[in-house]
């Protein structure tokens, strides 16, 4: 199977019928940029690394600009550079080594986005190419954005906190994860009033929005979530399929 993985918000789990978790978060509604039609779309700076699912460089290979067509050689380390088009605020490629090829979409880029840094993972035996992480990089000087902070709890499904849950914010660098209280401390910037936040606990993940966030002036925004895992049923056999986070956002406070 070939396919394309971006913030997959489903991940692969078997034999067992619920799994009760501390998870969170998340579905993805856009901060988007870009412009219609690929004559207007914004140009974007694309460095990346290519590696095995065990995180090893990958030196040979091509990745290539599905909107303009420009292609650049994986070198020895396994990075690459090259200018890409940023249609309707999505970088669509097309990466090709060890015999597989797949597509990979970075979604949802401000119209300030000046680079976006990316990490790929190209698994040969299955043929999946997988996009990993995403960091962007905005022009400082573009007016809008305000520093919003985000103090958050995550709990489990019977209420207890959620430890060793990672956290992060999707376009935002860094990460961070929750201790024994179930709490986490997030800093971002925001011009559409939605921040999306990724969470990531024994290899599922899962994405959700949070909106109505002042757009205006800086804030630090109070989080309550709780989080469970509930393993899925294919409807076609009954045989069970992939797992889904379950997330109910309990409370949400602007100060």
């Amino acid at each position: 199977m070939r396919g394309c993985v971006v913030m997959k918000a489903l991940a692969r789990r078997t034999g067992m019928a619920l799994l009760s978790c501390a998870l969170l978060l998340i579905s993805v509604t856009g901060c988007g940029g870009g412009t219609t039609g690929s004559g207007d779309a914004p140009s974007v700076k694309v460095f990346g690394t290519v590696t095995n699912p065990q995180g090893t460089p990958i030196p040979l290979g091509t990745v290539t600009d599905l909107t303009s067509g420009t292609t650049a050689s994986i070198n020895s380390s396994g990075g690459f550079q090259l200018s890409a088009l940023a249609e309707d605020g999505t970088v669509s490629l097309d990466v090709t080594s060890q015999g597989t090829s797949g597509s990979i979409q970075v979604k949802d880029l401000p119209s300030s986005t000046q680079s976006v840094a990316i990490k790929v993972v190209v698994d040969s035996v299955s043929g999946i190419v997988t996009l990993a992480s995403v960091e962007i990089d905005v022009d400082p000087t573009t007016t809008g954005p305000v520093t919003q902070r985000v103090l958050g709890t995550i709990l489990n499904n019977t209420g207890k906190p959620a430890k060793n849950v990672t956290v992060s914010i999707v376009g935002a660098r860094g990460s961070d994860k929750t201790g024994s209280d179930g709490s986490f401390t997030l800093d971002a910037r925001t011009t559409t009033g939605t921040l999306k936040l990724k969470i990531s606990y024994n290899g599922v993940t899962g994405e959700t929005a949070i909106r109505g966030i002042p757009k205006d002036r800086s804030c630090t925004l109070r989080v309550k979530l709780s989080v469970s895992i509930e393993a899925g049923q294919d409807p076609g056999d009954g045989s069970e399929g992939e797992s889904t986070l379950v997330v109910d956002v309990d409370r949400v406070s602007v100060s």
